[in-house]
């Protein structure tokens, strides 16, 4: 490798990196509370985000399966309909999800509750009917799958503000502007 081409490789490794950077920081822009699994998992999967192959440069970037949902938001089946092209419409989220999601948001049950607040009185239930600790978590977890499927999400635009067509096209002059003796040396036919 020349010691051009080693120059190039260095700065896409930068750039792509800054990229992956800038996923994580509007992630935990956008999702102050979460436990940043989707930041760390976009970090994992980009650990080498450039190769050199026999015809110059491959660049990869690994996202979740899932990214773009929260980069646009979900459209609401009742209400916020027209917010996304993605759409609630037959099913709600799923409430597995959701108790994952209130694990980490740390959405306690009925007596954890109860046993930071000792000596208070609680009624379990409106009607005054004992439920289970499991029982209120999945009533809980319901009630924030409907509210989810009723108003959808909004988008959160970690990508979108990351690469966009004016973040390529300054970076594009950027490597014109570094690179164009190189490229002419390459070109020049003897």
């Amino acid at each position: 490798m020349t010691k051009e081409q080693e120059l190039l490789f260095k700065y896409l490794l930068v750039y792509w990196q800054k990229l992956i950077d800038g996923f994580r920081l509007e992630l935990e822009r956008a999702y102050p509370l979460s436990s940043g699994l989707t930041a760390a998992t976009i970090d994992e999967g980009n650990a080498t985000p450039i190769t050199i192959t026999s015809n110059g440069y491959k660049v990869t970037i690994v996202m979740p399966s899932y990214y773009e949902y929260l980069d646009e938001g979900v459209s609401g089946a009742k209400y916020n309909t027209n917010r996304s092209r993605f759409k609630y419409t037959n099913k709600m989220p799923p409430i597995s999800v959701i108790r994952k999601f209130m694990l980490n948001r740390g959405i306690n049950s009925w007596e954890e509750i109860k046993s930071k607040n000792p000596g208070r009185t609680y009624k379990n239930t409106r009607s005054g009917k004992k439920q289970s600790a499991e029982e209120i978590r999945q009533s809980i977890a319901f009630v924030i799958a409907k509210s989810i499927y009723n108003k959808g999400t909004e988008g959160s635009n970690f990508y979108t503000n990351v690469i966009n067509d004016k973040s390529i096209l300054a970076f594009e002059e950027k490597l014109k502007a570094r690179f164009a003796n190189y490229v002419i040396d390459v070109v020049k036919v003897n």
